[in-house]
């Protein structure tokens, strides 16, 4: 069995493959041809998805420094 690290190591790194995965369908929606409300709400969506990418990489990080 593996340890609690590598267990959250492993979480970590598939919610951050989640994340990414949905900031990128975000960011190939704004090709699309959309009102500006649309752009601008998809935008912000998107932002957020890279706060949650960068919140993640940065747990993951805390958790590599804690070994």
């Amino acid at each position: 069995m593996k340890n609690k690290r590598e267990q959250l190591l492993l979480s970590f790194n598939e919610l951050y493959s989640i994340e990414k995965r949905a900031y990128e369908y975000y960011q190939d929606q704004l090709k699309e041809d959309l009102s500006i409300n649309e752009a601008r709400v998809i935008t912000g969506i998107m932002n957020d998805e890279k706060c949650h990418m960068d919140t993640v990489k940065k747990i993951i990080n805390l958790i590599e420094e804690a070994a």
